[in-house]
């Protein structure tokens, strides 16, 4: 998710700021190259920490089927104590 916040300064870094004083006239060009790249960039940083939690979720899902799927058979019955044999 960093990545994300690293899209205004590659949209800067994309663009191109030309004065011209003689017809005091500023031209600003983007390079939409650059910000396809950015953005093909930050979609597969998205798809990935999808991916990630998608994977987490189905590893937590396993482990509570586990435990959902244990029996415990507890007897709390004490046994008399062993007599004596003189």
């Amino acid at each position: 998710m960093r990545l994300i916040a690293a899209i205004p300064f590659a949209l800067l870094a994309a663009c191109s700021v030309e004065t011209n004083p003689q017809n005091d006239a500023t031209t600003i060009r983007y390079d939409t190259q650059g910000v396809e790249n950015v953005l093909e960039d930050v979609g597969n940083a998205a798809e990935e920490s999808i991916s990630d939690v998608e994977n987490a979720t189905d590893r937590a899902g396993r482990a509570i089927d586990k435990v959902d799927n244990i029996q415990v058979d507890l007897d709390v019955r004490r046994d008399p104590p062993p007599a004596n044999s003189t």
